[in-house]
């Protein structure tokens, strides 16, 4: 048995997602710690006065950097991982002026101001952006304009299925049609038959169906075509416009 499978996402015309602008950058950017003057442990905020006072002037009051080290101090390091790193190589030039206790309070505070993600979208509030839209989104956008003066409920003429084209032989020309109905399901299951042995031959036929699949709701959906004979399956979206979906599957075809 051959299965030809496909997968197309239905478009929610009406919403646009949101970007990803930010990523992990901790892989490129070295941390840098500037030598200084030792910090009082007796400070109300002993991790901050130690970043002010070995940090600031490299990495900036708020860690988007200066001129002499202009990367951002972000990453994804836990706090725990971030002060191990602090207390073996920074500073560069001696390591041994933040370690220990100090090298844990500086890193949590970098860690819980603006190092790890959720750190530097907190003081970001959400903000709308223009979005360009192609063709096919301003269409739509106009549609659900202008559909939203009309009835929006679609003719309803009882019919559901597919519309079926038979045609003897291999040939989809029309000097080999024989008959057109609507199949509300396609399955079939002809074995050494044919769908009417008055018109067809055992297999000496073809079967073309047509239609339109509606879906409810934005989603993936997911199109599966199992047989034992050839199966072209194609999900188009205008007749001047190539298919989105072009699959052919053959007999004993993966």
């Amino acid at each position: 048995m051959s299965a030809c499978r496909a997968t197309f996402a239905a478009e929610d015309r009406g919403r646009h997602g949101w970007r990803r602008l930010a990523g992990p950058l901790a892989a490129a950017l070295p941390l840098v710690l500037c030598p200084g003057v030792r910090a009082d442990p007796s400070s109300a905020d002993a991790g901050a006065a130690i970043y002010r006072e070995h940090c600031v002037r490299c990495h900036g009051v708020d860690g988007t950097g200066t001129a002499a080290v202009p990367h951002p101090l972000v990453g994804d390091r836990s706090s725990g991982q971030l002060a191990a790193y602090i207390d073996e190589s920074m500073p560069e030039d001696d390591p041994t002026r933040v370690t220990g206790e100090d090298a844990r309070r500086v890193a949590e505070f970098i860690h819980a101001s603006f190092y790890a993600a959720p750190a530097r979208h907190d003081d970001r509030p959400p903000r709308v952006e223009l979005s360009r839209l192609t063709v096919r989104q301003h269409r739509n956008s106009l549609a659900d304009l202008v559909g939203g003066f009309r009835d929006a409920s679609p003719a309803d003429d009882g019919l559901r299925g597919l519309r079926g084209e038979y045609f003897r032989g291999r040939d989809t020309e029309r000097r080999a049609f024989e008959c057109e109905r609507i199949d509300p399901q396609v399955d079939f299951d002809f074995g050494i038959e044919s769908p009417d042995p008055e018109r067809f031959e055992p297999s000496r036929f073809t079967i073309r169906w047509t239609g339109s699949v509606l879906p409810l709701e934005t989603g993936l959906y997911e199109f599966v075509v199992q047989a034992t004979d050839a199966v072209k399956l194609s999900v188009n979206t205008a007749a001047y416009e190539p298919p989105v979906i072009d699959g052919t599957v053959s007999v004993n075809d993966d």
